[in-house]
């Protein structure tokens, strides 16, 4: 996965240097199964090309924001699911430290179970009372 810091019109220019370096180093450095690799590239690079560094994935947390807007031309609205980046404190081996420094970053991640565990325990019977399946209950 390929992403650059920037959310609103990103230079992906930062990142072409690097593509076929890191993509050669992946294919030549296999990961264990459920893991993949993630660059991010900073906003601005200083004379157009920065330093890489291998990091842990730091955390950035999105506050949901969601916006009522109008559907054009109708009475209707739809809601529009935006985010805010909230500050997140971060060690100096993580990728967030390092690109607020202006280096790009590669981190191994590791995807095969997201599941909170707990939480999908916990609220499985409320959850079922009021999503009911179709027709349960009926004779």
């Amino acid at each position: 996965a390929y992403s650059a810091m920037c959310h609103i019109n990103p230079d992906f220019e930062i990142c072409r240097p690097y593509i076929r370096k890191i993509a050669e180093y992946a294919l030549s450095h296999p990961l264990p199964a459920g893991t993949i690799w993630n660059a991010n590239f900073p906003a601005e690079a200083e004379g157009g090309a920065c330093k890489i560094r291998l990091a842990r994935q730091g955390r950035q947390l999105w506050r949901e924001s969601p916006h009522k807007r109008p559907v054009p031309d109708t009475n209707q609205h739809y809601y529009w699911m935006g985010g805010v980046l909230t500050d997140c404190q971060e060690g100096e081996n993580s990728d967030v430290h390092y690109l607020r420094q202006g280096f790009a970053t590669l981190a191994p991640i590791h995807i095969d179970d997201l599941t909170h565990h707990e939480e999908l325990q916990k609220r499985q019977e409320h959850f079922s009372q009021l999503f009911p399946d179709p027709g349960a209950g009926h004779a």
